[in-house]
């Protein structure tokens, strides 16, 4: 069996804004990005919520 996907990189998408929504224990943020189609071309920038934690240092 013949594994025709490619690798997906760093220069196959793009964070377009970051919002910050809450900041306490958890960090909630917005993420506004858009990411390379099978066929070479940008998708339209979509959003999705992250909900963060911040690494104990």
């Amino acid at each position: 069996m013949q594994n025709n996907l490619q690798s997906f990189s760093q220069n196959d998408y793009e964070i377009i804004r970051r919002e910050v929504l809450y900041q306490g224990i958890f960090r909630l943020a917005r993420y506004h990005v858009r990411h390379r189609t099978f066929n070479g071309e940008w998708s339209q920038p979509f959003t999705r919520e992250v909900l963060e934690r911040q690494s104990k240092s």
